[in-house]
């Protein structure tokens, strides 16, 4: 394998992973749109925390709101320092029913994965397009021209 094929298949490889973890995130995005219900939450509390990846200072807003199956559910998201919320107030949450951890302030939607998603679908689709073409030229023994 020379510079160039292994330079192609670490492209392709890229290309799948990032096709792999957009899709997963799309998943949950539409499982929110399919599935997941809205309600309305009370914030019980605000504070000021760093992020566990990048250390960056966030605001974790712990909300509590009732169900569709009547419990009463605690849970938190995190948003941007700027971010205009104070203990007490009332927000919309969107959450996904029997499942844990699931819930979010609404609006605070992935659409920009599922926007990567799309895109890294129609990479896919070119890449297996070349590798096809690649294996037909090697069975058939044509050459192979460049895109």
């Amino acid at each position: 394998m020379d510079r160039d094929e292994l330079r192609q298949v670490k492209f392709y490889l890229g290309i799948s992973l990032i096709f792999l973890l957009s899709m997963w995130q799309s998943w949950r995005e539409l499982k929110y749109a399919v599935w997941g219900e809205t309600t309305t939450g009370k914030v019980t509390q605000v504070r000021e925390v760093s992020g566990s990846r990048t250390g960056t200072k966030q605001l974790q807003v712990d909300f509590r709101f009732s169900g569709v199956d009547g419990g009463t559910r605690s849970e938190y998201e995190h948003l941007p320092l700027d971010a205009v919320i104070t203990e007490g107030d009332q927000v919309d949450v969107e959450y996904l029913p029997g499942e844990e951890d699931s819930a979010r302030i609404e609006g605070q939607s992935n659409m920009s994965m599922v926007y990567l998603f799309l895109g890294s679908l129609l990479a896919m689709g070119f890449v297996a397009f070349r590798v096809w073409k690649m294996a037909h030229n090697a069975v058939h023994g044509t050459r192979s021209r460049r895109w």
